[in-house]
């Protein structure tokens, strides 16, 4: 079976394509994704219970916004991340909630340096 080497389409085609990819990218679920930047938002009503996290990641070749749900341990290393203006990294499953980037079952977050 030989494979085609070149595919063309219609420039009539191009929209279309475009928001099938946008569709597909906005409901892909990244797993083991590695979130690494800098913490941009803290909130928390009882710190000792954790607490929602946002770093500035970089993706898809660009910067957006990821909410996590940290424990109490993590987020008292996002809180001093983010006094000190520490970069940030944790794994997760990526998700698109919404229209925003949420990292789902976060682990092994730490504090570190900038790649």
């Amino acid at each position: 079976v030989s494979l085609p080497t070149e595919v063309s389409f219609s420039r009539d085609a191009l929209s279309t394509l475009r928001e099938a990819a946008k569709g597909l990218r906005d409901e892909a679920t990244y797993p083991a994704f590695e979130a690494e930047g800098h913490v941009v938002r803290l909130e928390s009503p009882e710190v000792p219970q954790g607490g929602s996290v946002v770093i500035h990641a970089e993706m898809d070749g660009g910067w957006r916004h990821v909410t996590m749900r940290l424990d109490s341990a993590s987020y008292q290393l996002a809180v001093d991340a983010h006094r000190v203006g520490k970069f940030v990294r944790c794994i997760g499953d990526l998700q698109r909630v919404g229209r925003s980037w949420t990292l789902v079952n976060p682990r092994g977050f730490e504090v570190g340096e900038e790649p």
